[in-house]
Order: C-alpha cells, then structure tokens, then sequence
C-alpha cells in the first residue's frame, strides 16, 4: 500500500489523499502507473487551488489576475487554432490587467510576449513590425526589472532577445530563468537553440521539457523535427513534425518544417500539398516578409530551409 498526500505548503493543510493498493510484481510497471495517477490528480486539484489563492487577494489584484487567466485562455487556444484574432484578445486582457495592476511582473511579462509574438507570427497583421518587437521588448525588460528573480519574466526577455537577433542574451537569460528555478521549463528556449547552430543540444533541453511538462504544446514537436533537419537527419524529423500537426492541423511552424523536410525527402506534391493549404490561410505570407529565416547562425542551414520552401511553393 502506498498513501500520497498534498499538502498546502502556506497553510500546511492536507489538500487530498489518496490510497493506491496493488499487488507486487513489476515494480517499474506499477511505479508508472502511480505516476500517471498522480498526475492527473495533482492537475485538477491544482485548478481549484488556483481558484481558492485568486479569491484570498485584495479586490484589484483579484480582478488583474483574472484577467491574466482569462488572457491565458486566449494563448491557449491561439496555440490549439493559430487564430490571430486570440493574439489580440490575449493582448487585451494583458493590458486591462496592467491597468488594474501595474506593478505585477507577471502580467507585464505576458503582454511583452504578446507584442513580440504580433512581430514574429506569420498569421499575424503586424509581421516584421519593428514597433511591435520594440514595445515588446521594453515590456520584458519591465517585468524584469519588477522581479528580477522571476524565471517567466527572464524568459519573455530572452524571447524578445531572439527575435532581435540577439542570440547569445537569449540564451543568457533562459539559463537564467533556469538556474533561477531548476524546474522551471519552456519549449522556446529549445528553438532558439537550434538557431544558434546548437541542435545537438536541443534534443537533451527537449528531454528535460518533457519530463516536466507532461502537457507540452504541440510545438515542442515541431522544434524537435526542425532540429533534427538542422543535423541532416530527415527521415527522423517527419515523426516529431508529422505528431505536430497531429495534435495542431494549423500549427504554422509544424507544416512549414515538414514540407521543409518532404522536399529533402523526394516528397515534393506532400510538400506543395502543404504549401498550398498554409498560403491558402496566409496568402500575403513570404519567406522575405518572415523575420525568422534571418536567424540562423549556421549560414548552409539557413540555405537548406530557404531553397526548400521555396521548391515546396511558398513565394
């Protein structure tokens, strides 16, 4: 028998308890099996503790941090349909929570991504506007400075580093945001590794991702397939790629990469195919109007993806 409790580690009051009872035998079979047990428990249990901790704050930080939720809920399903109209609801919940609030690095944090995000979104209206990336910028450098010790505010500024051609900061700051908190974890830093002609090393931060997010995005598969192109290894980068647009059909990223891929592969109709269907949905999409292929460190990588896409359709 084995019992497993949470427990407030404010308050120190039991949350839950759970009694799992099996019969010995494979002990690496049922240690997996209490795991994932666990886990989707701990999951909900979490939800409504964050429902309880948002209802003991004053009333104006209680109404900023609903509206970071709900700006939250946004960001997700911008992720699940790549729908631009998301970006901007995110944006606008972030803003009237800063309204409200201020001072709170990590609402600050969050609309610095949205800004960055409207820069470097290829759905987005606002693609390669300086302006965007600037504002976005300043806004990650706030939350910094607001809580120089949170790891999300050091991601946003890292991201925002990236998109500025700022490799080496980026990088910077992640390990920051990571040293700051070990289990603290984001996909993008995984990208940016991969820019900056490290893809060997990316498949070890995509490992360690996983084990602490259970419930990773759908990109996370995408940046694993781009950096197994980076190192050449094609026939492998269609698994992860083609798991992404599995989970998001309109992943962006995920059907850029693998009609990438297919190119090199021999699959040029799959790769027209998918061409089509993205251009179709973002018919002033370019590869010069994308900031993102100006990144690459490694210039016959660069080279690689361009010459791809470019037998793949996109203009």
């Amino acid at each position: 028998m084995i019992v497993r409790h949470e427990v407030n580690a404010l308050t120190g009051v039991r949350r839950w308890a759970e009694r799992f009872d099996r019969a010995v035998g494979d002990v690496f079979a049922v240690r997996d099996e209490i795991t994932q047990s666990i886990v989707r428990i701990v999951v909900a249990h979490l939800g409504h503790a964050e429902v309880e901790r948002v209802a003991g704050k004053a009333p104006s930080s209680w109404t900023a941090y609903d509206l970071m939720l709900q700006g939250d809920q946004a960001q997700r399903r911008l992720e699940e349909l790549w729908d631009p109209h998301y970006l901007r609801e995110a944006g606008r919940l972030f803003a009237e929570a800063m309204k409200v609030d201020p001072e709170i690095a990590r609402i600050c944090a969050r609309l610095g991504h949205v800004y960055v995000r409207a820069f470097a979104d290829p759905a987005s209206p606002d693609l390669g506007n300086a302006k965007e990336l600037n504002h976005g910028y300043e806004l990650a450098r706030k939350a910094v400075g607001l809580d120089p010790n949170l790891p999300l505010a050091r991601a946003q500024l890292a991201w925002a580093y990236f998109w500025m051609g700022d490799l080496d900061s980026s990088i910077r700051e992640f390990e920051k945001a990571i040293e700051l908190n070990p289990n603290f974890t984001d996909y993008r830093f995984s990208a940016v590794l991969v820019f900056h002609g490290d893809p060997a090393r990316i498949l070890d931060v995509l490992q360690a991702h996983v084990r602490l997010d259970p419930f990773h995005p759908a990109q996370l598969h995408a940046i694993h397939g781009h950096a197994l192109f980076a190192l050449e290894r094609y026939a492998e980068a269609l698994g992860p790629l083609r798991e992404c647009i599995r989970r998001g059909p309109k992943n962006v990223l995920g059907q850029v990469w693998l009609a990438a891929t297919l190119v090199q592969l021999g699959c040029r109709e799959e790769a027209k195919a998918i061409a089509t269907d993205v251009l179709n949905r973002l018919p002033r999409l370019t590869l010069q109007a994308w900031p993102m292929f100006s990144l690459y460190r490694n210039p016959r990588v660069a080279s690689t993806v361009v010459k791809s896409l470019h037998a793949a359709g996109f203009p």
